[in-house]
């Protein structure tokens, strides 16, 4: 049932108002709701207003449709008068009309009735009738097999011809028919003698198919497989198979006796069952696959149904050892061994669907279920995650590395890629493990993220506690500890960079060895590593904070000496200064070791960009302390001149003309030499003054002191 609108059309446009007209026509519409709601947007007069000038519209409106319709109501009107009366002529034709099709109606449904029941019983005569043939059939073809019910001898003998039992098996299948069309009127007798001959006939057929089967007979062999399948025995013809053929050519191959004696271990037990399976079912394979020499015959699948179940019993029972996870090593080599035994066996099952029958059998579910894989990957996180937490968690993990080989200069990087390899190496790798070896990777490179944020946190601490100056002489200590431990920084940004380029190639390495992985699955892949990806980038900078912190800091120190100036002119009649103090290189000692340090470990862009950084954290240090000399002699020198001001002019002429240049303007210039030869240094380094922050400002502020003193 359609719902309602919960408003009514308008009845006619209306002129713009204060309020919507459709409030109105709504069936939930309040009085005091809509007041409510319009007494805040205008004053009530103005509401009065235009409610009554939308009345006067309403009005005018019901006007015009009563004269626009006048007519009609008036016809309406007269068009009513005298229905009444036709109505009460209709209803006695139309009553009389009813009765005759009610009449029709039940003779129709008479003569249906009797048609029904006429051919029910024409249906019952035929079925007796055929139950009746089905009878006869079944006398007459227990009347053929009479010789062989009524023999003294023993009955299977007349079934050892194929050619006699072929033609059998198609009278037998006849017989089973006319059993099945008559089972009612059958007594005990019959099925008695149907069950003998059943009886005698497989009997019969098994002895033959064996015999056939050891004389390699493949005509009688086909003969027997088609008679087999005629009978729909196909089951009972695999079940002997499997149990006079099968079991016992195998008992005496799966056994820990013959798996120790043979010297290739599981191996070769597996390559003795695939020969019997190449050698001695060669015919029956060769018979049920379409060939040139022999027609296939159908429904039969040996290897599955007769082989497969033999072999898995025994090895469970048997070979229960090859099962155990304990030695990891010796587990991956029987998985793997059964795994292959496992693909050959898959190519003599045939056809795709023969394939999956095969992966969907029981027992195969049951026998893949015996193999622990959790275990064994329990095992192997232990083996993998341990040393990456022993390096990353222990002393030695801002240890450097000693492979020459290797682009990862530290330990605890090295190790952290190794072991992501490993889990992707031969003798570890399953691919049934895919998933978990894949989370254990990303497991790794996010310790070894949280590994870089917490030494980055407590450095250079982590440094110094873990020794890496262990070598140093005591004199020599101090300085080559921070020069090693800048130079882990290095090492520590350049494995990141190269962990994150090598990244990559271990997506390759997985889609390589996990085969048939699906669209969604790789996507999934590349999702989780990019996000690894990033979260190692996004260290970098921090590293990089580290090396210019650790460095500007050594330079930083020397710029005590800045606010040394003042007191090495103030009052002591020194010359004008014509070189730089010692502070200068001093400071420029840090970055210019460091740079020839590091420049075998990274890339010149790379080191650039470090001294850029680092001259960036020093100039702004040294433009503060510049400037806070400056102010100081600045305000000192207007607090002497106010001084003299207070004394005799004339004498404070003399003393000026007699001194020449001031103490204040020979700090200004020693200043400006320290700031050109620092800036002559950063040039001298490949860089581009406009590119190091405050350095420009840092210049303009020395010069425009000079030229005030001179002036």
């Amino acid at each position: 049932m359609p719902v309602e609108s919960d408003v009514y059309s308008p009845p006619v446009s209306l002129y713009n108002l204060s309020f919507d007209s459709n409030e109105f026509l709504k069936k939930s519409f309040s009085v005091d709701e809509y007041l409510q709601e319009h007494r805040n947007k205008t004053s009530l007069e103005t509401l009065r207003d235009d409610l009554g000038i939308y009345l006067r519209i309403l009005r005018s409106s019901m006007i015009e449709l009563i004269n626009k319709d006048y007519a009609d109501f008036v016809n309406l009107s007269s068009n009513l008068i005298g229905l009444d009366r036709a109505i009460n002529g209709m209803q006695f034709p139309l009553g009389q009309l009813k009765e005759e099709i009610v009449k029709v109606k039940i003779a129709l449904e008479e003569a249906l009735n009797g048609v029904t029941d006429l051919l029910k019983c024409r249906h019952d005569v035929f079925v007796k009738k055929l139950c009746l043939q089905n009878l006869i059939n079944v006398e007459f073809f227990l009347s053929k097999f009479g010789y062989v019910l009524d023999s003294e001898e023993t009955p299977h003998k007349y079934f050892l011809d194929p050619d006699f039992t072929e033609r059998v098996a198609s009278e037998y299948n006849k017989l089973l028919f006319s059993i099945s069309q008559c089972e009612v009127y059958l007594t005990n007798l019959h099925s008695k003698k149907t069950s003998r001959i059943s009886e005698a006939m497989m009997l019969g057929l098994d002895d033959m198919f064996l015999k056939s089967l050891k004389m390699k007979d493949m005509s009688s062999i086909a003969r027997c497989l088609r008679t087999y399948a005629a009978l729909d025995k196909v089951h009972e013809a695999e079940m002997l198979y499997r149990k006079n053929m099968v079991a016992p050519a195998i008992s005496s191959v799966i056994s820990e006796t013959a798996m120790e004696s043979n010297i290739m271990g599981l191996n070769g037990v597996y390559n003795r069952l695939l020969d019997f399976v190449k050698v001695d079912m060669s015919n029956l394979l060769e018979l049920t696959k379409l060939t040139r020499r022999f027609p296939a015959v159908k429904s039969f699948s040996f290897v599955l149904n007769s082989f497969w179940p033999e072999v898995e019993e025994r090895l469970e029972m048997n070979l229960s050892s090859i099962f155990a996870p304990g030695n990891p090593d010796l587990f991956y080599k029987h998985f793997s061994e059964t795994e292959m035994f496992m693909k050959k066996l898959e190519y003599f099952c045939g056809v795709e669907g023969d394939i999956s029958k095969f992966h969907s059998h029981p027992q195969y579910q049951s026998f893949i279920n015996k193999w622990n894989l959790s275990i064994y990957f329990q095992i192997r996180f232990q083996e993998i995650g341990g040393p990456v937490e022993f390096i990353l968690g222990g002393d030695r993990n801002l240890a450097f590395s000693t492979a020459s080989n290797s682009s990862l200069k530290l330990v605890a990087s090295e190790t952290v890629w190794n072991n992501i390899n490993r889990c992707w190496s031969d003798g570890i790798f399953l691919k049934q493990l895919t998933h978990k070896f894949w989370k254990l990777n990303l497991l790794i490179l996010a310790r070894y993220n949280f590994w870089i944020s917490a030494v980055l946190h407590k450095w250079p601490l982590s440094v110094e506690s873990a020794g890496i100056a262990s070598t140093s002489t005591v004199k020599e200590g101090h300085e080559k500890s921070a020069v090693q431990s800048l130079q882990y920084l290095v090492c520590l940004y350049n494995d990141i960079e190269k962990l994150i380029e090598m990244l990559p190639s271990l997506q390759s390495i997985v889609m390589s060895k996990a085969t048939q992985m699906s669209q969604e699955a790789q996507k999934i892949f590349e999702r989780s590593q990019h996000s690894s990806q990033e979260q190692l980038k996004q260290q970098l900078p921090k590293v990089t904070q580290e090396i210019v912190n650790a460095v500007s800091h050594q330079s930083i120190l020397q710029l005590k000496q800045v606010n040394d100036i003042p007191r090495l002119y103030r009052r002591t009649n020194r010359e004008v200064p014509t070189k730089a103090c010692s502070y200068v290189l001093q400071m420029l000692t840090p970055p210019t070791q460091f740079c020839a340090a590091s420049a075998s470990s990274v890339s010149p862009k790379l080191l650039d960009h470090w001294l850029l950084l680092i001259f960036s954290a020093i100039t702004k240090q040294y433009f503060i302390a510049v400037s806070d000399v400056l102010t100081s002699v600045q305000k000192t020198e207007e607090s002497l001149r106010r001084l003299k001001k207070i004394r005799d002019r004339s004498t404070t002429a003399n003393l000026v003309e007699g001194r020449g240049i001031g103490d204040d303007d020979k700090i200004r210039l020693q200043l400006a030499l320290d700031v050109r030869t620092f800036c002559e240094e950063v040039e001298n380094k490949g860089l581009n003054r406009s590119e190091v922050e405050k350095l420009e400002e840092l210049i303009n502020l020395v010069e425009e002191a000079t030229l005030k003193s001179e002036k």
